[in-house]
Formats: C-alpha cells, sequence, structure tokens
C-alpha cells in the first residue's frame, strides 16, 4: 500500500513498517528512529503539496546498489550522506517533538 495515499489512520503503521524495511535492508538497525522521522517528514510535506517520495526512492535504491556492490560497507552513513546532497535531508516538518519520541520508542521495541 502507499502509504502517500493511505488513510490516515493507517500511516502509522505503513510508516513504521517501511522504516522497518529501510533499517533491515540497510544492515542499520540502530537508525529505525531517523528512518521513521524522514518518512513521516517526506508524508509531511506531500501533504503540504511537495511530493519527494520518487527523489527519497531513488536516493534509497542508489545506496542499495552501491551496497550491494561493496561500495558502502556502511550504507546507512552512505544514505544520510546523500540525502544531504541532494538537500532530501530537511523533510522533517513534524509537528511535535513528542510525536517523533511516540515512534521512536515503539520502533526501538522492534527486533528482527
Amino acid at each position: 500500500m502507499d502509504v502517500r495515499l493511505s488513510p490516515r489512520e493507517l500511516r502509522r503503521d505503513l510508516v513504521e513498517s517501511a522504516a522497518r524495511f529501510l533499517a533491515h535492508a540497510l544492515a542499520d538497525p540502530g537508525s529505525l528512529p531517523f528512518h521513521a522521522a524522514l518518512l513521516w517528514g517526506a508524508l509531511c510535506r506531500y501533504d503540504q503539496g511537495e511530493d519527494r517520495f520518487q527523489a527519497l526512492a531513488q536516493e534509497v535504491e542508489r545506496v542499495l546498489a552501491d551496497h550491494e556492490e561493496g561500495f558502502a560497507r556502511r550504507a546507512g552513513a552512505l544514505l544520510v550522506s546523500r540525502l544531504r546532497g541532494s538537500g532530501l535531508s530537511n523533510l522533517n516538518c513534524l509537528s511535535s517533538p513528542e510525536k517523533l519520541r511516540g515512534v521512536e520508542r515503539r520502533l526501538l521495541e522492534i527486533t528482527f
């Protein structure tokens, strides 16, 4: 299901699932809160009329390819670097820090 088009009541679970997938795919389980915040930020921007999901997906695909080819030993760090270089690192527009802390608590309880 596309998180952008999902009903609001399903977004939390979909963002958490996508964040878990990213952390697992990038072999970076310690960055679950970062990935969740990134996705929430992109979703918030989407709601404001700015769709950054395509650009974000392209950066993730590039990092995954580099990781598979052995170019990136720390895929999560490479993703952060590429996001900064592409201007995608400033997607955060959460309405409150409490919302992010709640997501962090739930994500930190998840194990693979």
